[in-house]
């Protein structure tokens, strides 16, 4: 079922108008898309970002990050991040960290954080997440370490595999 809408004004500056009709342009969407997206961007993560000091880094300093470290440190590294970061994240936003709230992180972090594409299945008692990204196997340790660590956190023991292009999550979720 689509989400109710409502009608509203807002006044701007020309030029943040100009801005946004060229971007919309650029993108061939409409401004009325263009802005939803921008105020989602907004209510569904940078606002709750900003709260728990979520800093951004281009991918390409995140690789060279990654690739002056070994697969262990990188692995430890992960797991550290995976237990705090990721918990006061969602806290802030959800109240609480349960598998629907970790689910949802996970989405979000993919669509306004940029960290991974996010694609999940449900097949019978099974819920699986494909994280792809293209930052190589490096990136894939620290991801699958990650998500292991932040599932721990909520008693999941999920099976994770990965390639070095993407993580494979699959979690056995009782009904």
């Amino acid at each position: 079922m689509p989400e109710k809408t409502v009608a509203v004004s807002i006044r701007t500056s020309e030029k943040v108008y100009a801005e946004l009709q060229k971007e919309a342009k650029e993108h061939d969407e409409s401004l009325n898309t263009l802005v939803n997206q921008i105020l989602r961007f907004e209510t569904e993560f940078a606002n709750t970002a900003r709260k728990v000091g979520t800093q951004a880094i281009s991918k390409s300093t995140y690789k060279e990050l990654l690739d002056v470290m070994d697969e262990e440190t990188v692995a430890a590294a992960a797991y550290k991040a995976g237990i705090n970061a990721p918990k006061n994240f969602i806290e802030s936003k959800h109240g609480e960290v349960n598998l629907r709230t970790v689910l949802d992180f996970l989405r979000v972090t993919a669509i306004y954080g940029r960290c991974w594409d996010y694609n999940e299945t449900i097949h019978g008692n099974t819920t699986t997440l494909v994280l792809s990204h293209t930052l190589g196997r490096k990136y894939s340790v620290f991801v699958s370490n990650y998500v292991m660590s932040l599932f721990a956190s909520i008693r999941i023991e999920p099976k994770v595999s990965m390639s070095d292009s993407s993580v494979i999550v699959e979690l056995l979720v009782s009904e």
